[in-house]
């Protein structure tokens, strides 16, 4: 049984520490490698769907890649 003022266990913590580290990360290489303002979906054709180069793409993904490396 939990209580409504039970404060969330460390682990938790880390958890949404290290998702919100990671969307970050991934955000920031979405905007300086793709050109992609923010990856939230906005609902609207012109700014949802973006016109992007293969080597754009595998510049982007090499970048996640490292990034994720130099993580663990």
């Amino acid at each position: 049984m939990t209580t409504k003022n039970a404060k969330p266990s460390s682990l938790a913590q880390e958890t949404a520490i290290e998702t919100t580290v990671r969307l970050a990360a991934i955000n920031k290489i979405a905007r300086e490698e793709l050109g992609v303002e923010t990856l939230d979906a906005r609902n609207s054709d012109q700014l949802d769907f973006h016109e992007l180069a293969v080597w754009q793409i595998r510049k982007a993904l090499l970048k996640a890649y490292e990034a994720g490396m130099t993580r663990r």
